[in-house]
């Protein structure tokens, strides 16, 4: 039987290929369902896939034994690896080095430090190994440059080993001339032979013999400090210059002084370390003392600070080793414990030692040896027990450790990382044993990444983010803390800016513009969307920053101005006859917004420079440098918002019912007036509540408000990116909420208007919390826009890392600092993968983000729709 409709007429049955083309549609929007889930899932995956190894554990391989050829049981003060790991040296303390392969333990050199008879009496080389320092008990010193020298054969030279070489043994090193020639992977053969090139010698005291020396690379060249028999401690350095009349060259010593008092039993330290730049003078002694010297810019040496480096129940050092750069020190004492020291500048200005890190200990068997890596700051230390440990200082983590093989004698042994960091070194003078390393990122944990951190020269712990720098010592800071900082920093200023506009925008469209003009302004404003995120932030950075910066005292009194035009405006309509208002509900009314918007502008302009006068002595700039002036006057500016909430309190929830009764039996341009006298005792009332507000923290209670939301100004700041990027999500805020709040049924309104509520308390009262659920998702949605913005935060602010709300600051996000830095982060290195967790932390972010707002726009819409 052939059905009929609701309208009596017969139901006529649905075509083929609208069928068709419905089973379509669902299919596809399945499969775009699905690939979207997909896709985010896969994004996932990759992300951990990337940042997984970030927190692998490091491992410490099995040791692998040589035993030294001809070898005297001497213990090895130092080694070092030749780059290719072919051949090692060891320095004795008698001034005796041997160079030897590490495949066969052959010795290649054996080299005598002497100088002119006489052996040397105090000896030190690098963290890098590249200079040996020696001093003599005739009063001089000496420095000499070590260093493996490549030279690849000539033709015949290389033709003649391969020769007298088997087809397999091409690639093992093999001896000759002092150094070990082997074939590359090219088919180049190479020799590689240990170099020692010896400076000229110098007496900077006299006689008296050298006990103590070290030496440095500085900027200003090789510098070096000596301990004399007799107490004369100085730094200093050799400069030389060729005399071209007499054709010789011409050696100067340059010495400074250091006013060094011996200790009461008159013992040398038994440490000393001159760090790489020649300002900073270390001297340690066995019982724990501590002594710290530095050159001022007026090439005078100063005592920095003295103390007693030893933990509670410790007696003495045990070993000693400056990390790379030599402005830190690893100390090891007899109760197994190993802490870092470094020199800091505390708040009265003055430098002293600080106990930077305690690391990882020996467990109750003391550290005999240390070593330094050249590379990083990784530390190797072998204790009592014969385990050997591996130690990233910065994180103050244990990478690896694993024991020693039978026959090395751990009171003997010296340590050596290789200059890869792949494998570590140990010898005794009977043998040499060689671990495999695997490190990982030992750079980047948890608590590196996201709490606060002592890093070299700090005072304190903090959050710092500076992934590169210019030499081996430099010590990355990958602190993330920063970036999620300046991330919400950036989206909560956006937001300050943006979303008021956008909403009242849409109140203003959906409930007081009809017709034509509606469509029409709304296109305008989504029109607004199409501007790219790289072309705002190439006129926040070219043409707005430096407008700002010009122009400051007019846009702090903008945003006074603005808001008042507004409201000033309003009022001043209401006193137009009724009839007129009426007529003139439509483009004339938007006319009179615009009006008073552009009045702001002149306003904002004069006022501007009489604010500078009146409460920044006549520089704002100037006077946000904390101490230029007293801060009552910020704290007046910052008190105002709060200062007119309460006078809306008061004039609303208080004194509203009186004023209604008085007001009653007014004609409508009698009540306009007294809105409009009501408005300006409101305004003077929120003034004088922020000055009292102002006196009592500014001058009462001694707070400055610089340094909170306000400081020092920088051109490309907080406010600039908070206006361009807000500018860049008003459309989107914007065009959801009008939709939103356009979607309230009509019925509602027109009861509303029925009961004789006005049309904005109808707004304010019923459609927008009827829209509430459309209005936060819009907001979130916007949120999501600020969060993942990179091209204006790029190019807008100043790229520091930091974590200040001051307004006039800038900052930095973390997809900015991903567009930054990732095309020059090397492939999986720690900063890569670091670049990867910022990506995954702001996947997080907006996934918590938008979940949270998921739930609570639910609840907003539960709530609508009991309405």
């Amino acid at each position: 039987m052939k059905q009929s409709s609701f309208t009596g007429r017969g139901r006529r049955q649905t075509r083929r290929s609208v069928r068709v083309a419905e089973q379509a549609a669902q299919v596809l929007i399945s499969i775009g369902g699905i690939g979207t889930i997909l896709a985010v899932v896969l994004i996932f995956v990759f992300l951990m896939w990337v940042i997984a190894p970030l927190f692998r554990p490091g491992e410490l391989g099995r040791a692998e034994s040589r035993t030294l050829a001809a070898a005297q049981p001497s213990r090895p003060i130092q080694l070092g690896i030749d780059p290719h790991a072919g051949q090692i040296w060891s320095l004795a303390e008698g001034g005796r080095l041997e160079v030897r392969g590490l495949a066969s333990g052959e010795l290649l050199q054996d080299l005598e430090l002497e100088l002119d008879g006489l052996a040397p009496s105090a000896l030190s080389v690098t963290p890098a190994r590249d200079l040996l320092a020696l001093g003599f008990p005739d009063g001089r010193v000496q420095t000499a440059s070590l260093r493996f020298a490549d030279q690849f054969l000539g033709a015949a030279e290389a033709e003649t080993w391969r020769r007298e070489r088997a087809e397999d043994q091409r690639r093992v090193p093999s001896a000759a001339q002092g150094g070990l020639v082997v074939e590359t992977e090219r088919g180049e053969v190479r020799r590689t032979r240990f170099a020692l090139k010896r400076d000229t010698a110098i007496r900077p005291h006299g006689d008296s013999a050298i006990v103590r020396v070290d030496a440095s690379r500085s900027p200003r060249g090789v510098v070096m400090a000596q301990l004399t028999a007799d107490g004369q401690l100085s730094i200093g350095q050799v400069d030389k210059r060729y005399d071209m009349i007499d054709d010789v060259e011409i050696v100067e010593p340059y010495v400074v002084p250091v006013p060094y008092e011996p200790r009461g039993d008159g013992a040398p330290p038994r440490w000393l370390v001159l760090d790489d730049l020649g300002r900073r003078l270390f001297l340690a002694w066995e019982d724990g003392w501590l002594r710290c010297y530095g050159v001022a810019d007026d090439e005078r040496a100063l005592l920095l600070d003295e103390l007693r480096a030893l933990p509670p129940g410790a007696e003495r050092l045990t070993a000693l080793t400056p990390l790379v750069g030599k402005r830190t020190l690893a100390l090891a004492d007899d109760r197994g414990g190993l802490t870092t020291w470094f020199v800091t500048r505390g708040a009265d200005g003055r430098e002293r030692l600080l106990e930077a890190q305690s690391l990882p200990g020996a467990g109750g068997a003391a550290y005999l040896a240390l070593s330094s890596s050249a590379r990083s700051r990784l530390i190797a230390g072998l204790d009592s027990t014969g385990m050997v440990r591996v130690i990233q200082t910065t994180a103050a983590d244990l990478i690896a450790s694993g024991p020693i093989a039978a026959g090395l004698e751990p009171a003997q042994a010296s340590l050596a990382f290789a200059d890869t960091q792949d494998r570590l070194f140990l010898a005794d003078g009977r043998q040499i044993q060689r671990f495999g390393l695997r490190l990982g990122h030992p750079e980047a944990t948890l608590s590196s990444l996201f709490l606060p951190v002592l890093y070299e020269d700090y005072p304190r712990p903090a959050h710092a983010w500076q992934s590169t720098g210019g030499s081996n010592d430099f010590e990355p800071k990958l602190g993330m803390t920063p970036l999620v900082f300046g991330t919400l920093k950036a989206t909560v200023y956006s937001l300050l800016f943006g979303a008021p506009i956008a909403l009242l925008a849409a109140i203003f469209t959906s409930e007081y513009l009809k017709g034509r003009l509606r469509s029409t302004v709304k296109s305008v404003l989504e029109l607004m969307a199409s501007l790219p995120s790289v072309v705002l932030g190439f006129l926040a950075a070219t043409l707005i920053a430096p407008f700002v910066r010009e122009h400051l005292p007019a846009v702090i009194a903008l945003f006074a101005a603005l808001p008042l035009s507004l409201l000033l405006g309003a009022h001043l309509w209401q006193l137009l006859p009724r009839e007129r208002v009426l007529r003139w509900s439509g483009w004339q009314r938007f006319l009179g917004v615009l009006s008073a918007l552009l009045l702001s502008l002149p306003l904002a302009a004069w006022s501007g420079p009489l604010l500078e006068a009146g409460l920044f002595g006549g520089d704002v700039r100037s006077w946000l440098r904390a101490g230029a002036g007293p801060g009552r006057a910020g704290w007046w500016l910052l008190f105002l918002p709060l200062g007119g909430l309460a006078t809306m309190y008061l004039f609303g929830s208080l004194l509203g019912p009186r004023l209604r009764h008085f007001m009653q039996g007014k004609t409508p341009r009698q009540q306009a007036w007294y809105e409009l006298l009501k408005l300006l005792v409101g305004l003077a009332v929120a003034g004088l509540i922020a000055l009292l507000l102002a006196l009592l923290v500014g001058d009462g209670l001694g707070i400055d408000p610089r340094g909170t939301l306000i400081g020092p100004y920088d051109e490309r700041n907080a406010l600039v990116v908070g206006f361009v990027m807000g500018f860049a999500i008003i459309p989107i805020i914007y065009t959801l909420a009008e939709d939103a709040l356009s979607s309230v049924p009509n019925h509602l309104r027109e009861a509303s208007l029925g009961a004789g509520a006005t049309p904005w308390q109808t707004a304010v009262r019923v459609i927008v919390p009827t829209a509430m659920s459309g209005l936060f998702s819009a907001l979130m949605i916007g949120l999501g826009r600020a969060v993942g913005e990179t091209m204006i935060v790029l190019m807008a602010t100043g790229g520091t890392a930091i974590i200040d709300w001051n307004v006039f600051n800038g900052f930095r996000t973390l997809s900015a600092n991903i567009a930054t830095e990732l095309p020059e982060a090397a492939a999986d290195s720690t900063h890569y993968r670091v670049l990867f967790l910022a990506g995954f932390v702001l996947f997080l972010i907006t996934f918590v983000l938008n979940s949270l707002a998921e739930v609570v726009r639910q609840r907003f819409r539960r709530r609508a729709f009991q309405l």
